[in-house]
């Protein structure tokens, strides 16, 4: 007779609400979840709040006549890559907060959400870092461009590609570091706290 692993799981002891050691690690891992989603509320926010700044000041300066984006088309992208990544964001962060956890799940369900929202964090992550990468050929090649219509001095266009790289470099050493101090060994446990729930539903 052939067993589905995921129906012994959720039938399992383990994985019933009575247990107080289950209530009080699906209610951990609840409130790590809806502290992740606040964060992340917090993150969208300032991220928008940002853009939007910067996008009505590169519309004004464009209006009056001030910037010419003809010799100066990566001040294009330079807007327009954080402006997609921002909603691709939002529309996942949206998608996600209509499947919250809650602190009386079993424990196993609790780990599943917790899983989902650790894969979450991680491609988010990712998608950061890989934007980041995709931002500094940009931010050197408007700088360059800047510099070649008389818009800034040989040192300003070197201070500002230098701040542009440090601020870039700090960015993505941020990014992994997060991935492998935080999010890796959060990975590895709930994994290994599923694989246990598991054998324990199997014996």
């Amino acid at each position: 007779m052939n067993h589905d692993p995921l129906h012994d799981l959720w039938c399992s002891p383990a994985n019933q609400p009575d247990s107080s050691a289950g209530r009080a690690a699906a209610a951990q891992f609840a409130a790590q979840w809806r502290r992740r989603r606040r964060w992340q509320a917090a993150w969208l926010a300032w991220t928008f709040l940002a853009l939007t700044a910067a996008t009505a000041l590169a519309v004004t300066q464009v209006l009056r006549g001030t910037v010419d984006l003809g010799p100066r088309a990566a001040l294009v992208p330079l807007l327009g890559l954080p402006w997609l990544a921002a909603f691709y964001f939002l529309r996942r962060h949206l998608r996600q907060g209509a499947a919250a956890p809650h602190a009386g799940e079993p424990f196993g369900e609790a780990l599943r959400h917790a899983e989902q929202a650790n894969a979450a964090e991680r491609h988010r992550l990712t998608v950061i870092g890989w934007l980041l990468v995709a931002m500094t050929p940009v931010s050197a090649l408007a700088v360059f461009q800047l510099h070649a219509a008389g818009k800034a001095s040989a040192h300003e266009a070197w201070s500002m590609a230098a701040v542009f790289g440090v601020a870039l470099a700090a960015g993505l050493c941020a990014v992994v570091l997060r991935l492998r101090r935080r999010l890796q060994p959060e990975r590895r446990l709930i994994e290994a706290r599923l694989r246990e729930l598991v054998s324990s539903a199997s014996t």
